[in-house]
């Protein structure tokens, strides 16, 4: 779940990029192992990197 204050929500369609490669279970089953948010980041960022 991805909770999106109201005030963002105009910049919800910027945020494609994340809702296409949470849609990968294997970054969905990478992001439960994440035991930081640190590693949580980092998976986002390499992930994005790997997508473009």
């Amino acid at each position: 779940m991805l909770a999106v204050a109201k005030v963002d929500a105009k910049n919800v369609m910027q945020m494609s990029w994340l809702y296409k490669m949470l849609n990968s279970e294997s970054i969905i089953e990478q992001v439960h192992k994440c035991s930081c948010e640190k590693e949580l980041y980092e998976l986002l960022i390499n992930a994005s990197k790997n997508n473009e």
